[in-house]
C-alpha cells in the first residue's frame, strides 16, 4: 500500500512539473524570458538582395586606414525616436526618451561607466582594454519643413512588428525616417516573439537605415522589464549601427568580429556576467569577454567596449567614413527638446492617467528664472508623506542633479542651483506613484 501511495504521488509531481511550465498564469500579459537579436538575420537578408557585402568591407579597409592616419574626435549624435504605440497599453512617457539618451551617454562616453564584479575582468586583463568611445547623444531637433523635438508618437493598435522593416514606413503602417545620412533614427515597437531588436550596420538602404527595439526593453522606468531594463538593449544595437559585430557568429560560430582585443564567442551568453568565467568552446579557448557590451549577457552585467571597438566606431565616423554626416549632430540637436518634455509630462498628470492613479501633484519653482537657488513647493490635495525624488536635466537629456527629500512641513524644499550653468532645464518630481515636471531657466 505504501508503495502504491508513493507511486502515485510521484506520479502527481511528475505531472505537475511537466503541466505547470506549459500553463500561461497570464495570459494576458506579454512576457519576455529572453533577449534575442534580428540584426544578423537582417544583415544576411541583405546580402543576398544588394551589395551591402562590398560596403561592410569597406568598414574593414576604413579601419586600417584609421588605425595608421585617424584621430579621435568628440562626436554628438541627434536621434529621433519613433514610438509606435498600443493606445490601450503602453503610456506615452517622454521621461523614458530622456533616461535611454542618459544611459547611452553612460555606455559611449559621456557619463561615467560603471564597473560590476567579474571573475575575468582583473584575472584576464579585460579592464586594461577598456576605452571611452568619446560619443555623445542628444534628442534632434527638426530643420526645414520638420518642426519641433525628434519624437514621433503613433498609434498603431495591437500591431505586432517582425524584421521586414515595415514600421519604418509611414505607407506601411509605421513612420517615415528623417534624414538617415544626419540622423540615427530610433523605431520602438512590439516586436514578435523574444525579439529585442536589431539595427542595420553601416552600408545598407538609406530608407531603412536605422534600429528598432522592443518597448520591453526601451529605457529603465516604465516599459523595460528585468534583467533587461538598464539600457543595455539600444546601446547593443547603437554598437552594430556603429559598425561592430555581435562578439557570436549565428551563421559561422567561431568567426572574428574584426576587433583584436575582444576574444572569439561560440555563441552568446546569458545571465550574470560577474559570477562565472566562460571559456569559449572555439579555438584555443580562450575567456570570453560576458561583460561586453556586444554580448547578451543580463543589463545589470554589461558595461565594457574596447579600444578596438573604439577603432571601428570613431572610422565608421570620420571623414571618410560610412556615417561621417552624423558629425553634423551638433546643429541637429535640440533647442526645445526640455520644454517639449516638460509640456508632454504635466499632460501625463491629468487624472486619470495610469501613472497617476487618481490624484495629482503639481510643482511652483520660485525664482524662475533662477540662479543661484530655488524653492521648489509642492502642490497637492492630498497628503504627501512618501519621500520626494527630484531630478534635473539639461537640453542634452543629461542628469545634473539627483536628490531625495523627507517629507517637509508645508512641502517646501530648497534647492542649490548655483553649480548649473545658464540655459533651460527640466525639473522631474516623483512621489510614490505620482509624478510631474516643469521648466527651469538659469540666468546669472
Amino acid at each position: 500500500m505504501k508503495f502504491f501511495m508513493k507511486n502515485k504521488i510521484l506520479q502527481l509531481v511528475l505531472l505537475l512539473l511537466f503541466v505547470l511550465p506549459q500553463y500561461n498564469f497570464g495570459q494576458n500579459e506579454r512576457k519576455k524570458l529572453y533577449r534575442v537579436y534580428g540584426t544578423q538575420t537582417v544583415m544576411q537578408r541583405l546580402k543576398t538582395s544588394t551589395n551591402y557585402q562590398e560596403k561592410l568591407n569597406t568598414i574593414e579597409k576604413d579601419v586600417s586606414d584609421f588605425k595608421i592616419n585617424g584621430k579621435y574626435k568628440n562626436i554628438r549624435i541627434p536621434i529621433v525616436f519613433h514610438l509606435l504605440y498600443n493606445e490601450q497599453k503602453d503610456l506615452k512617457v517622454e521621461k523614458e526618451i530622456f533616461k535611454q539618451i542618459e544611459l547611452l551617454n553612460n555606455d559611449f562616453g559621456a557619463g561615467e561607466k560603471i564597473k560590476v564584479k567579474s571573475k575575468a575582468l582583473v584575472v584576464e586583463k579585460f579592464d586594461k582594454k577598456m576605452a571611452k568611445m568619446d560619443l555623445e547623444f542628444c534628442l534632434a531637433e527638426g530643420k526645414g519643413k520638420i518642426k519641433g523635438p525628434g519624437i514621433i508618437w503613433k498609434p498603431v493598435g495591437s500591431r505586432i512588428w517582425n524584421t521586414a522593416n515595415d514600421m519604418k514606413s509611414a505607407k506601411n503602417g509605421g513612420s517615415d525616417p528623417w534624414d538617415t545620412d544626419e540622423y540615427l533614427n530610433v523605431w520602438v515597437c512590439q516586436m514578435e516573439n523574444d525579439t529585442a531588436g536589431y539595427a542595420q550596420m553601416p552600408g545598407g538602404p538609406a530608407m531603412t537605415d536605422g534600429i528598432v527595439i522592443d518597448f520591453d526593453f526601451f529605457a529603465s522606468i516604465y516599459y523595460s522589464k528585468p534583467p533587461f531594463n538598464k539600457g543595455k538593449t539600444l546601446s547593443h544595437l547603437v554598437g552594430s549601427y556603429l559598425g561592430l559585430y555581435e562578439l557570436w557568429n549565428e551563421k559561422t560560430p567561431c568567426a572574428d568580429d574584426g576587433v583584436a582585443d575582444t576574444p572569439i564567442h561560440n555563441a552568446p551568453n546569458h545571465g550574470r556576467a560577474e559570477i562565472y568565467r566562460h571559456i569559449s568552446l572555439c579555438d584555443g579557448n580562450p575567456v570570453e569577454m560576458n561583460m561586453n557590451i556586444m554580448d547578451n549577457s543580463d543589463d545589470e552585467s554589461v558595461f565594457l567596449l574596447t579600444e578596438g571597438q573604439k577603432y571601428r566606431i570613431q572610422s565608421v565616423l570620420s571623414d571618410k567614413g560610412l556615417r561621417k554626416n552624423l558629425i553634423k549632430g551638433n546643429s541637429n540637436c535640440g533647442k526645445n527638446a526640455v520644454e517639449s518634455h516638460a509640456t508632454e509630462t504635466r499632460e501625463q498628470t491629468k487624472p486619470d492617467n495610469k501613472i497617476m492613479a487618481e490624484n495629482t501633484i503639481n510643482i511652483d519653482i520660485v525664482p524662475n528664472p533662477a540662479s543661484n537657488g530655488i524653492s521648489l513647493k509642492l502642490i497637492s490635495e492630498i497628503l504627501l508623506q512618501d519621500e520626494m525624488t527630484v531630478i534635473i536635466y539639461n537640453e542634452s537629456g543629461k542628469i545634473v542633479s539627483n536628490h531625495k527629500y523627507v517629507p517637509s512641513h508645508g512641502n517646501e524644499y530648497q534647492m542649490d542651483v548655483s553649480n548649473m550653468p545658464n540655459g533651460k532645464y527640466f525639473v522631474a518630481v516623483k512621489i510614490g506613484e505620482l509624478q510631474t515636471s516643469e521648466t527651469l531657466i538659469i540666468i546669472k
